[in-house]
This record gives C-alpha cells, structure tokens and sequence, in this order.
C-alpha cells in the first residue's frame, strides 16, 4: 500500500496523520489535523514520506526528444542533431546540411541561411609577396 504521513508542528506540539494517495483519503487526514490542532492558523506541510510502489503491468512511455532501448528502466535523450517522437527505441539524425536540433529534441529545425549580420571579414596587409588574406569570421 502507497502511503504518506503529514505531520504538523507548532513548536509545542505535533500531530500526525497517516493516508493512502486517494484525494479522499488526503482530504480525510487534513480535516483530522486541523481538528486536532484547531488553535493552529497555518499549516504546513514539512515532510512527505512516501511508503511502497504503485503497481504497474506497464512502461510509462519516454517523452518525444528521449528515448529507450528494450526494457531500459529509464529513457536517454536524444543528442544534440538527434530527435524522437514519443515512445522511441532510439534517436533519429537530423539532415546536418539543412537542420539542426538541441539535445533532447523532439523535432529538428531548419538551419537559417547566413547573412551579413551572422559572420564579418577581415583582411590582413600585403605580405611579402604583395598578397592579401581574406579571413571570415563567424560571430
């Protein structure tokens, strides 16, 4: 059985309450509480302590942008220039010429065309040989 205990403290004295994760049951312990130190103006709630494991016949799916390999208890996300939809084995490559994704990416994105605001050039004096480089830089 899942289970918590709230416990309230005042300084002079605390009182706690034992109740499974039904919204009722909560509910019920919290009436309990406030009852039982009724002389209290606010309550809070310091402590949550929680007590065995749901049961599950089932995975919970990964979220788009992780993924699973079989039986994984866990999901990875995907790299970066990686993507996956929800419920993903593995991560799928972005087209590293047109687009681009961040780590745990749920879709890659179109790369932007560089323009003149994006890179500058430089150039430096004649050498020797009376030759210039150009040099262009990226911000």
């Amino acid at each position: 059985m899942r289970s918590f205990d709230l416990l309230i403290m005042d300084g002079k004295t605390s009182e706690t309450c034992t109740a499974s994760y039904s919204y009722k049951e909560i509910v019920k312990c919290c009436i309990l509480l406030v009852i039982l130190c009724e002389y209290i103006q606010e309550i809070y709630i310091f402590v949550i302590i929680s007590v065995g494991v749901a049961f599950s016949s089932s995975c919970t799916p990964c979220r788009a942008g992780t993924y699973s390999q079989g039986g994984a208890r866990s999901c990875l996300e995907c790299p970066e220039n990686h993507f996956s939809e929800r419920e993903s084995h593995y991560c799928t490559p972005c087209n590293n010429i047109t687009e681009f994704s961040p780590r745990a990416s749920p879709t890659c994105l179109t790369r932007r065309l560089c323009t003149h605001n994006d890179y500058y050039e430089t150039r430096t004096p004649c050498d020797p040989n009376n030759q210039v480089t150009y040099v262009i830089s990226v911000f």
